[in-house]
């Protein structure tokens, strides 16, 4: 049903990564093959790109399509939209960027045409990310750094985690620390592009 979709947009460039490992990958991995065969023009799939390629992929695209967890950790940070379809990432949190359809061809189609319309991908830019800003390594530095400078003493951390907006829940004898979550960087795996569609 996303190919028969994509098909529908003739203008728009296209690019495939890997497929993953989950059941039936050969089968989608196949399809996707014939589909870049059959759209050389606007089409091409990678068997990886590498992060810093990806990444930069993914800023510039017009929409992350799939059910890639990608389309929900790292799209948001970029301001990137996302068509995220089926279940496969139930239950994760979702920023405003992200459009949740069933996986057949007119939720897909709507999806897509909401996802590309210049209202929502000015909404897409501005949403935010619900697993954090990406200044998680910072934060926790500036504590350490304070909790250091104040000594070890339990009241000092907690005044340090407070400045730098960490929530601490006391459970009992021991304190367990929440940080924020970081935003994109999380290892999107070793994409390596070699232009060649995976068979």
């Amino acid at each position: 049903a996303v190919l028969k979709a994509l098909a529908d947009f003739p203008a728009a460039r296209l690019v495939f990564t890997g497929v993953n490992a989950d059941v039936g990958h050969d089968r989608i991995a196949r399809a996707i093959h014939d589909f870049v065969a059959a759209n050389a023009s606007r089409a091409v799939a990678c068997a990886s790109l590498g992060q810093r390629r990806y990444l930069s992929l993914l800023k510039m695209a017009g929409a992350m399509v799939g059910n890639s967890s990608s389309g929900l950790l790292e799209a948001p940070s970029l301001g990137t939209a996302t068509v995220n379809i089926g279940s496969r990432q139930q239950g994760r949190l979702r920023a405003a960027s992200v459009i949740d359809c069933e996986p057949a061809l007119e939720p897909i189609l709507a999806a897509l045409k909401r996802a590309l319309s210049p209202a929502f991908r000015g909404q897409a830019r501005q949403a935010g990310n619900p697993y954090g800003d990406g200044q998680a390594a910072q934060r926790i530095v500036a504590v350490e750094n304070d909790v250091l400078a104040g000594g070890s003493d339990q009241q000092a951390g907690q005044q340090a985690h407070q400045r730098a907006g960490i929530s601490t829940v006391d459970r009992g004898a021991r304190n367990e620390t929440a940080p924020p979550a970081a935003g994109a960087g999380r290892g999107s795996g070793a994409r390596r592009c070699d232009r060649t569609s995976p068979a």
